[in-house]
């Protein structure tokens, strides 16, 4: 068979009525066939981008140029080959071992001083309402006005403890917050000298990966990080400086506060965009990354440095599409009443949950 006969053979695959054309209702359903998901939009400009006549589909002498860019598409680079050899090759058995580890300084440490450092601070507004949180301009300068700083005391029975809550500052010229991936990285640093709490909490939302499927985790529940790496951080020139682009930080090794407050406990995954790759997926595969965030990795990574306890409390807004992530973005507009609920109840809990205890009861 020649080479143009093998073409038209695949051609004749999109073009299922056989008018000569491929439509974009054609492409889509032969990308969906294939578990490739894509909404019309998508499936849309591919057409555009191809359809050289701009005839509204795509025809033979335009389907060459298609057919190879999906090809490449398909193999992978030189990067991302060792990319997945440096993952493949002990299944990151040395990374997961250094995580395992923990972090945890002073655990007989009585909890009277504690941070809650959030990017966003709608998730959190109704329950520090209940604790009447009073401004700190003050603590605010002396963080350099990264965030905005609120103060109060959070009792439970006869023990209490001082709650600083840190929300992260907003950009004057876009009206959003700063980018939590390297906000909080300065936050944090300057929480360990200036305030010196026995706990640091990172509490807000993420994308749970697998959601939808059978034993894994679900939109609205709350997720205890076991431990936090980067997904993003791409080191390919040896299989140590692999592993230590993707390390971020242990947690304090908790014990009980999972199961006294019903939250799933895993490792959490944290990267700056919303696109997910394809060695990305293997990364998380082979690390049992259960969610993705933004900011937990860089939070943990210089707690670890200077010495700070600190856990990661995430609920899961939306799933996570490697193919398609607007969906992740309409999820999280679509869920959010939901999860601001389910996050409402579990912050609650656990302010309550941590008065009265040390570090190791945790």
């Amino acid at each position: 068979m020649s080479l143009f006969e093998q073409l038209k053979n695949a051609f004749a695959a999109f073009d299922t009525n056989g008018d000569g054309h491929i439509t974009v209702n054609e492409l889509q359903k032969f990308m969906t066939e294939f578990g490739i998901e894509c909404d019309e939009e998508q499936v849309q400009e591919i057409v555009d981008q191809m359809d050289i006549d701009k005839s509204g589909s795509i025809e033979l002498c335009e389907f060459l140029p298609m057919w190879q860019k999906m090809i490449r598409n398909m193999i992978r680079s030189p990067t991302e080959r060792k990319q997945l050899r440096s993952i493949c090759s002990d299944e990151m058995a040395d990374l997961k071992a250094h995580l395992a580890k923990g972090s945890i300084f002073g655990p007989e440490r009585q909890i009277k001083d504690v941070v809650l450092l959030v990017v966003v601070a709608d998730e959190i507004a109704p329950v520090l309402a209940e604790f009447s949180p009073v401004q700190d301009s003050e603590l605010e300068s002396r963080l350099l006005n990264l965030a905005q700083a609120f103060t109060c005391t959070v009792r439970n029975e006869s023990a209490d403890y001082k709650l600083t809550i840190l929300q992260v500052a907003s950009s004057p010229i876009y009206g959003r917050h700063y980018s939590g991936y390297t906000q909080v990285s300065a936050i944090v640093g300057l929480v360990a000298k200036e305030i010196k709490p026995d706990l640091l909490v990172s509490f807000g939302t993420s994308g749970g990966v697998g959601v939808g499927k059978t034993g894994h985790i679900k939109i609205g529940d709350a997720l205890l990080a076991s431990g936090c790496v980067y997904i993003d951080r791409l080191r390919t020139s040896s299989k140590s400086s692999h592993d230590w682009g993707v390390f971020g930080g242990p947690v304090v090794p908790t014990k009980n506060m999972d199961k006294d407050l019903g939250l799933v406990k895993a490792l959490l995954g944290s990267q700056i965009s919303y696109i997910v790759t394809a060695p990305q997926v293997h990364l998380i595969d082979t690390l049992g990354i259960a969610a993705l965030d933004m900011e937990a990795a860089p939070e943990a990574e210089i707690a670890m440095q200077v010495g700070l306890n600190f856990v990661a409390i995430k609920m899961i807004s939306n799933g996570v599409y490697p193919e398609n992530a607007s969906r992740m973005e309409e999820e999280y507009t679509e869920h959010r009443a939901t999860v601001s609920a389910n996050g409402l109840r579990t912050l609650r809990a656990v302010l309550l949950y941590l008065a009265g205890k040390t570090i190791g009861d945790l």
